[in-house]
């Protein structure tokens, strides 16, 4: 199951096409049914971290536009980023 991205992403995606002068018409010219970006842009539907990707590509707009940005508390032991060289390969 994927991973739903919170509601926020509908109003940075409304922005993005918005200050793009693209209408969610156009944008579904481009591949994502129009009735998804009404969807994703209404905050009916859920938006996932690949159909996010698809927007940034999209758009040519940085992922972090759509989805802001990522951060990962200091304190949040349970996942902790390994020394390059423990990386498993």
């Amino acid at each position: 199951m994927y991973k739903m991205l919170g509601m926020n992403t509908s109003i940075a995606l409304r922005n993005a096409l918005r200050k793009r002068g693209m209408s969610m018409k156009e944008a579904s010219n481009y591949g994502i049914p129009y009735g998804t970006i009404v969807a994703h842009c209404r905050g009916t539907r859920g938006m996932t971290l690949k159909i996010a990707q698809r927007y940034s590509k999209l758009l040519g707009i940085p992922l972090s536009e759509i989805i802001g940005e990522i951060s990962v508390s200091s304190t949040d032991s349970t996942s902790p980023t390994p020394e390059p060289h423990e990386i498993p390969r």
